[in-house]
């Protein structure tokens, strides 16, 4: 278990959107809960985590077989398309809350080494 900055761990510099993918630690799971998820960010910085450089760096610090979760406070079919198109296979959870929209939590299955 990692518990660190997640743009420094993948080897990001602030404002970066290509990343060295630093490091060679690769996990079963890796669970994103960053702001509110890849459609609204609070700090500009992060959304790059859920564009395909971002998704490119997660996958590659995953197993064959490994999963990457992610929640998000709300839809998004362009997210979406983009987990798609790097993992083929995901699972989408929708997840109740009292008011608003229903969370999402999306499930990523890698099927390769990244």
């Amino acid at each position: 278990m990692v518990e660190a900055d997640l743009l420094e761990w993948l080897g990001a510099d602030a404002g970066r959107v290509e990343w060295p993918g630093a490091g060679t630690e690769s996990f079963d799971a890796i669970c994103v809960d960053i702001d509110n998820g890849p459609r609204w960010t609070v700090s500009p910085g992060n959304a790059a985590l859920y564009g395909e450089a971002g998704l490119r760096a997660l996958a590659g610090r995953l197993t064959a077989g490994g999963v990457l979760a992610v929640w998000g406070a709300a839809a998004d079919p362009e997210f979406e398309r983009r987990l798609r198109d790097r993992f083929g296979m995901i699972e989408v959870l929708t997840v109740r809350v009292p008011r608003g929209e229903p969370d999402v939590v999306w499930l990523a299955h890698n099927q390769s080494s990244g």
